[in-house]
Protein backbone atom coordinates (compact mmCIF):
# COMPACT_ATOMS: atom_id res chain seq x y z
CA UNK A 1 0.00 0.00 0.00
CA UNK A 2 1.59 3.27 -1.00
CA UNK A 3 1.07 6.66 1.06
CA UNK A 4 -1.63 7.66 -1.50
CA UNK A 5 -3.58 4.48 -1.16
CA UNK A 6 -3.25 4.77 2.85
CA UNK A 7 -4.24 8.14 2.77
CA UNK A 8 -7.15 7.51 1.10
CA UNK A 9 -8.44 4.88 3.41
CA UNK A 10 -7.72 7.26 6.62
CA UNK A 11 -10.04 9.70 4.87
CA UNK A 12 -12.24 7.00 4.19
CA UNK A 13 -12.89 5.62 7.69
CA UNK A 14 -12.83 9.20 9.31
CA UNK A 15 -15.32 10.36 6.94
CA UNK A 16 -17.55 7.23 8.09
CA UNK A 17 -18.83 6.74 4.37
CA UNK A 18 -17.15 4.97 1.38
CA UNK A 19 -17.64 5.45 -2.65
CA UNK A 20 -18.45 3.33 -5.00
CA UNK A 21 -17.97 3.46 -8.59
CA UNK A 22 -20.31 0.49 -10.79
CA UNK A 23 -20.62 0.34 -13.97
CA UNK A 24 -19.69 4.00 -14.48
CA UNK A 25 -21.88 5.18 -12.27
CA UNK A 26 -20.75 6.59 -8.44
CA UNK A 27 -22.62 5.69 -5.19
CA UNK A 28 -21.91 6.54 -1.55
CA UNK A 29 -22.62 4.01 0.75
CA UNK A 30 -23.38 5.14 4.50
CA UNK A 31 -23.28 3.29 7.56
CA UNK A 32 -26.65 2.14 9.51
CA UNK A 33 -27.59 3.72 12.91
CA UNK A 34 -28.55 2.17 15.66
CA UNK A 35 -32.40 1.95 14.64
CA UNK A 36 -31.63 0.74 11.00
CA UNK A 37 -29.56 -1.88 12.71
CA UNK A 38 -32.20 -2.88 15.07
CA UNK A 39 -34.52 -3.30 12.27
CA UNK A 40 -32.14 -5.22 9.98
CA UNK A 41 -32.19 -7.83 13.51
CA UNK A 42 -35.40 -8.36 13.89
CA UNK A 43 -35.42 -8.68 10.17
CA UNK A 44 -33.14 -11.87 10.51
CA UNK A 45 -35.19 -13.12 13.56
CA UNK A 46 -38.03 -13.28 12.05
CA UNK A 47 -36.76 -14.87 8.82
CA UNK A 48 -35.04 -17.57 11.12
CA UNK A 49 -38.30 -18.28 12.70
CA UNK A 50 -39.99 -19.20 9.67
CA UNK A 51 -37.44 -21.36 7.89
CA UNK A 52 -36.18 -23.09 11.26
CA UNK A 53 -38.29 -26.01 10.21
CA UNK A 54 -37.60 -25.63 6.29
CA UNK A 55 -35.11 -27.52 4.18
CA UNK A 56 -32.75 -25.10 5.42
CA UNK A 57 -29.39 -26.38 7.19
CA UNK A 58 -28.51 -25.41 10.68
CA UNK A 59 -25.15 -23.94 11.36
CA UNK A 60 -24.69 -26.20 14.22
CA UNK A 61 -25.32 -29.07 11.83
CA UNK A 62 -22.90 -28.16 9.41
CA UNK A 63 -20.08 -30.26 10.41
CA UNK A 64 -21.95 -33.56 9.86
CA UNK A 65 -23.22 -32.63 6.93
CA UNK A 66 -19.58 -31.96 5.31
CA UNK A 67 -18.60 -35.26 7.04
CA UNK A 68 -21.66 -37.41 5.19
CA UNK A 69 -21.08 -35.73 1.97
CA UNK A 70 -17.57 -36.95 2.08
CA UNK A 71 -15.94 -33.06 1.80
CA UNK A 72 -14.26 -33.78 4.96
CA UNK A 73 -13.09 -36.73 7.24
CA UNK A 74 -13.90 -37.04 10.99
CA UNK A 75 -10.56 -36.21 11.76
CA UNK A 76 -10.69 -33.11 9.95
CA UNK A 77 -11.33 -30.99 13.42
CA UNK A 78 -8.87 -32.37 15.39
CA UNK A 79 -6.14 -31.60 12.22
CA UNK A 80 -7.10 -28.34 11.97
CA UNK A 81 -6.51 -27.61 15.55
CA UNK A 82 -3.36 -29.29 14.90
CA UNK A 83 -2.21 -26.94 11.93
CA UNK A 84 -3.23 -23.87 14.05
CA UNK A 85 -0.97 -25.18 16.99
CA UNK A 86 1.55 -25.44 13.94
CA UNK A 87 1.43 -21.99 13.20
CA UNK A 88 1.09 -20.34 16.20
CA UNK A 89 4.72 -22.54 17.03
CA UNK A 90 6.02 -21.19 13.97
CA UNK A 91 5.48 -17.16 14.51
CA UNK A 92 6.52 -17.91 17.72
CA UNK A 93 10.11 -19.21 16.74
CA UNK A 94 10.05 -16.43 14.23
CA UNK A 95 9.85 -13.83 16.98
CA UNK A 96 12.49 -15.76 19.14
CA UNK A 97 14.53 -15.92 15.54
CA UNK A 98 13.72 -12.73 14.26
CA UNK A 99 17.39 -11.78 14.32
CA UNK A 100 19.00 -14.26 12.39
CA UNK A 101 18.22 -13.75 8.80
CA UNK A 102 18.69 -17.29 8.09
CA UNK A 103 15.73 -18.39 10.68
CA UNK A 104 14.03 -15.21 9.14
CA UNK A 105 13.56 -16.53 6.09
CA UNK A 106 13.12 -20.72 6.95
CA UNK A 107 10.31 -19.76 9.65
CA UNK A 108 8.55 -16.80 6.95
CA UNK A 109 8.31 -19.87 4.62
CA UNK A 110 7.02 -22.11 6.74
CA UNK A 111 4.29 -19.46 8.02
CA UNK A 112 3.77 -19.29 4.51
CA UNK A 113 2.77 -23.11 3.79
CA UNK A 114 1.29 -23.74 6.75
CA UNK A 115 -1.10 -20.41 5.82
CA UNK A 116 -1.40 -22.15 3.13
CA UNK A 117 -2.79 -25.44 4.26
CA UNK A 118 -5.12 -23.48 7.00
CA UNK A 119 -6.85 -21.29 4.18
CA UNK A 120 -7.29 -24.60 2.39
CA UNK A 121 -8.76 -26.34 4.89
CA UNK A 122 -11.16 -23.53 5.99
CA UNK A 123 -12.41 -23.32 2.37
CA UNK A 124 -13.82 -26.46 2.59
CA UNK A 125 -15.19 -26.03 6.23
CA UNK A 126 -17.30 -23.05 5.08
CA UNK A 127 -18.11 -24.22 1.52
CA UNK A 128 -21.37 -25.72 2.82
CA UNK A 129 -22.18 -22.52 4.53
CA UNK A 130 -24.51 -20.95 1.74
CA UNK A 131 -27.06 -23.61 2.27
CA UNK A 132 -27.04 -22.58 6.02
CA UNK A 133 -30.44 -21.38 7.68
CA UNK A 134 -28.27 -18.06 9.22
CA UNK A 135 -26.35 -17.58 5.79
CA UNK A 136 -29.97 -16.91 4.33
CA UNK A 137 -30.45 -14.88 7.02
CA UNK A 138 -27.38 -12.93 7.00
CA UNK A 139 -27.97 -11.68 3.43
CA UNK A 140 -31.30 -10.44 4.24
CA UNK A 141 -30.00 -8.71 6.62
CA UNK A 142 -27.09 -6.88 4.85
CA UNK A 143 -29.57 -6.36 1.66
CA UNK A 144 -31.91 -4.52 3.74
CA UNK A 145 -29.12 -2.31 5.38
CA UNK A 146 -27.87 -1.82 1.57
CA UNK A 147 -30.61 -1.15 0.66
CA UNK A 148 -31.39 2.08 3.06
CA UNK A 149 -27.77 3.07 3.22
CA UNK A 150 -26.90 3.41 -0.90
CA UNK A 151 -27.45 6.50 -2.21
CA UNK A 152 -26.50 7.92 -5.90
CA UNK A 153 -24.79 11.32 -7.02
CA UNK A 154 -28.00 13.19 -6.34
CA UNK A 155 -28.03 11.99 -2.59
CA UNK A 156 -31.20 9.88 -3.04
CA UNK A 157 -32.17 6.42 -2.29
CA UNK A 158 -30.73 4.03 -5.12
CA UNK A 159 -32.77 1.30 -3.61
CA UNK A 160 -36.22 3.22 -3.19
CA UNK A 161 -38.37 0.29 -4.25
CA UNK A 162 -36.69 -2.44 -1.65
CA UNK A 163 -37.92 -4.96 -1.63
CA UNK A 164 -38.74 -5.10 -4.85
CA UNK A 165 -35.04 -4.09 -6.56
CA UNK A 166 -32.88 -4.55 -9.29
CA UNK A 167 -30.53 -7.60 -7.95
CA UNK A 168 -28.32 -7.49 -11.60
CA UNK A 169 -27.25 -3.81 -10.37
CA UNK A 170 -27.56 -4.89 -6.34
CA UNK A 171 -25.24 -8.05 -7.00
CA UNK A 172 -22.60 -5.50 -8.91
CA UNK A 173 -22.99 -3.09 -5.71
CA UNK A 174 -22.36 -5.84 -3.41
CA UNK A 175 -19.31 -7.43 -5.32
CA UNK A 176 -17.86 -3.57 -5.33
CA UNK A 177 -18.28 -4.01 -1.62
CA UNK A 178 -16.61 -6.95 -1.24
CA UNK A 179 -13.42 -5.72 -3.14
CA UNK A 180 -13.11 -2.53 -1.35
CA UNK A 181 -13.12 -4.42 2.10
CA UNK A 182 -9.98 -3.19 4.30
CA UNK A 183 -8.29 -6.52 5.42
CA UNK A 184 -6.28 -6.82 8.97
CA UNK A 185 -3.45 -6.48 7.14
CA UNK A 186 -3.74 -3.01 6.23
CA UNK A 187 -5.49 -1.79 9.02
CA UNK A 188 -2.59 -2.81 10.80
CA UNK A 189 -0.26 -0.95 8.48
CA UNK A 190 -2.72 2.32 8.87
CA UNK A 191 -2.64 1.85 12.76
CA UNK A 192 1.52 1.96 12.67
CA UNK A 193 1.04 4.81 9.90
CA UNK A 194 2.97 8.35 10.70
CA UNK A 195 -0.06 10.23 9.25
CA UNK A 196 -2.86 7.98 11.91
CA UNK A 197 -0.63 8.20 14.75
CA UNK A 198 -0.83 12.28 14.36
CA UNK A 199 -4.17 12.00 14.24
CA UNK A 200 -5.18 9.41 17.11
CA UNK A 201 -2.20 10.35 19.85
CA UNK A 202 -3.87 14.02 19.26
CA UNK A 203 -7.86 12.72 20.30
CA UNK A 204 -7.54 9.20 20.36
CA UNK A 205 -10.92 9.12 22.64
CA UNK A 206 -12.39 11.54 20.46
CA UNK A 207 -11.19 11.16 16.63
CA UNK A 208 -14.52 9.91 15.69
CA UNK A 209 -17.73 12.37 16.17
CA UNK A 210 -20.87 11.21 17.87
CA UNK A 211 -21.45 8.69 20.27
CA UNK A 212 -19.15 5.19 20.01
CA UNK A 213 -22.76 3.37 19.39
CA UNK A 214 -22.64 5.30 16.01
CA UNK A 215 -19.12 5.10 15.36
CA UNK A 216 -18.51 2.78 11.82
CA UNK A 217 -16.92 -0.96 11.53
CA UNK A 218 -14.34 0.26 9.98
CA UNK A 219 -13.87 3.13 12.84
CA UNK A 220 -14.29 0.31 15.19
CA UNK A 221 -11.72 -1.67 14.25
CA UNK A 222 -8.46 0.92 14.07
CA UNK A 223 -9.27 2.36 16.87
CA UNK A 224 -9.67 -1.34 18.36
CA UNK A 225 -5.64 -1.94 16.40
CA UNK A 226 -4.35 1.36 17.69
CA UNK A 227 -5.55 0.58 21.44
CA UNK A 228 -3.49 -2.71 20.77
CA UNK A 229 -0.25 -0.87 19.79
CA UNK A 230 -0.66 1.46 22.40
CA UNK A 231 -0.70 -2.05 24.86
CA UNK A 232 2.20 -3.31 23.06
CA UNK A 233 4.54 -0.23 23.23
CA UNK A 234 3.93 0.37 27.10
CA UNK A 235 4.11 -3.38 27.82
CA UNK A 236 7.40 -4.02 29.95
CA UNK A 237 8.76 -6.31 27.32
CA UNK A 238 7.71 -4.27 24.61
CA UNK A 239 9.45 -5.91 21.30
CA UNK A 240 11.83 -4.10 18.64
CA UNK A 241 10.64 -1.91 16.02
CA UNK A 242 11.35 -4.34 13.66
CA UNK A 243 9.21 -6.94 15.26
CA UNK A 244 6.20 -5.01 15.63
CA UNK A 245 6.27 -3.86 12.11
CA UNK A 246 6.65 -7.33 11.04
CA UNK A 247 2.57 -9.06 11.70
CA UNK A 248 4.09 -12.30 12.25
CA UNK A 249 6.65 -12.03 14.67
CA UNK A 250 4.79 -10.02 16.55
CA UNK A 251 1.92 -12.38 16.49
CA UNK A 252 4.47 -14.95 17.93
CA UNK A 253 5.56 -11.96 20.17
CA UNK A 254 1.65 -12.20 21.86
CA UNK A 255 1.55 -15.66 21.69
CA UNK A 256 4.46 -15.99 23.82
CA UNK A 257 3.21 -13.33 26.29
CA UNK A 258 -0.04 -15.13 26.43
CA UNK A 259 2.20 -18.53 26.91
CA UNK A 260 3.78 -16.62 30.15
CA UNK A 261 0.50 -14.99 31.19
CA UNK A 262 -0.81 -18.73 31.39
CA UNK A 263 1.61 -20.69 32.86
CA UNK A 264 2.09 -18.11 35.37
CA UNK A 265 -2.02 -18.55 36.37
CA UNK A 266 -1.46 -22.13 36.21
CA UNK A 267 1.65 -22.28 38.48
CA UNK A 268 -0.07 -19.88 40.58
CA UNK A 269 -3.11 -22.12 41.29
CA UNK A 270 -1.00 -25.53 41.44
CA UNK A 271 0.38 -23.63 44.39
CA UNK A 272 -2.75 -22.61 46.32
CA UNK A 273 -3.89 -26.31 45.30
CA UNK A 274 -0.36 -27.96 46.55
CA UNK A 275 0.33 -26.20 49.70
CA UNK A 276 3.17 -27.23 51.22
CA UNK A 277 3.80 -29.80 48.62
CA UNK A 278 4.22 -26.99 46.19
CA UNK A 279 8.21 -27.60 46.18
CA UNK A 280 7.96 -31.09 45.48
CA UNK A 281 10.75 -32.37 42.85
CA UNK A 282 7.97 -34.33 40.92
CA UNK A 283 3.87 -33.55 41.94
CA UNK A 284 1.09 -35.84 40.24
CA UNK A 285 -1.89 -33.79 39.54
CA UNK A 286 -5.49 -35.45 38.11
CA UNK A 287 -6.23 -34.68 34.84
CA UNK A 288 -8.64 -37.66 33.28
CA UNK A 289 -8.02 -38.11 29.70
CA UNK A 290 -9.31 -34.58 28.61
CA UNK A 291 -6.65 -33.16 26.39
CA UNK A 292 -6.59 -29.72 27.34
CA UNK A 293 -6.17 -30.67 31.07
CA UNK A 294 -3.36 -32.76 29.68
CA UNK A 295 -1.44 -29.94 28.04
CA UNK A 296 -2.14 -27.52 30.78
CA UNK A 297 -0.44 -29.29 33.19
CA UNK A 298 2.52 -30.45 30.64
CA UNK A 299 2.82 -26.63 29.89
CA UNK A 300 3.55 -25.87 33.71
CA UNK A 301 7.09 -27.92 33.09
CA UNK A 302 10.25 -26.12 31.96
CA UNK A 303 11.74 -27.96 28.55
CA UNK A 304 14.12 -30.00 30.59
CA UNK A 305 11.67 -31.08 32.64
CA UNK A 306 9.85 -32.32 29.30
CA UNK A 307 12.78 -33.65 28.36
CA UNK A 308 12.39 -35.79 31.48
CA UNK A 309 8.98 -37.00 30.99
CA UNK A 310 10.08 -37.89 27.37
CA UNK A 311 12.90 -40.19 28.52
CA UNK A 312 10.76 -41.57 31.17
CA UNK A 313 7.67 -42.04 28.46
CA UNK A 314 9.87 -43.97 25.68
CA UNK A 315 10.87 -46.57 27.19
CA UNK A 316 9.61 -49.70 25.96
CA UNK A 317 7.51 -52.84 26.91
CA UNK A 318 9.63 -55.21 28.37
CA UNK A 319 12.68 -52.66 28.96
CA UNK A 320 14.84 -52.60 31.80
CA UNK A 321 16.04 -49.17 32.85
CA UNK A 322 17.83 -48.26 35.97
CA UNK A 323 17.09 -44.94 36.96
CA UNK A 324 21.39 -44.12 36.65
CA UNK A 325 20.87 -44.46 32.73
CA UNK A 326 18.84 -41.73 32.44
CA UNK A 327 20.94 -38.53 31.01
CA UNK A 328 19.28 -36.41 33.83
CA UNK A 329 20.36 -38.24 36.40
CA UNK A 330 23.76 -38.68 35.06
CA UNK A 331 23.92 -34.51 34.81
CA UNK A 332 22.61 -34.18 38.16
CA UNK A 333 24.95 -36.40 39.44
CA UNK A 334 28.06 -34.91 37.68
CA UNK A 335 26.89 -31.14 39.31
CA UNK A 336 26.39 -32.50 42.40
CA UNK A 337 30.01 -33.36 42.48
CA UNK A 338 31.15 -30.45 40.75
CA UNK A 339 29.78 -28.46 43.76
CA UNK A 340 31.00 -30.97 46.85
CA UNK A 341 34.94 -30.71 44.84
CA UNK A 342 34.43 -27.02 45.00
CA UNK A 343 33.24 -27.15 48.45
CA UNK A 344 36.42 -29.27 49.70
CA UNK A 345 38.68 -26.56 47.63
Amino acid sequence: MNDQELERLIHRIISGYQHLKVENSLYKLLSPDINLKVAADILYQENYEENLFSDFILKENILQVLISTETIDETFEDNLKVTEKRLEKAKIDLYKNFINKASRVKFKNTIASVNKTLNEAYSKKHSLDFLTLEHYCENLKNEYLICHTLYDHNNKLVFDNYPNIDYTLFNSIMHKIASQIISVADYKRIARSESWRKIYANSSSEVFSGSAVDYTEEQKAILSISKMYDKIYEHPECPSEDIIEDDDALDGWMLEQQRKNKQQKTEKGVDKTLGKGAGAQEVFLMTGRDKENIESVMEMNSPAALEKIKARTNIKEGQTIQEFDFKDTQDELRQKLVELNQRKK
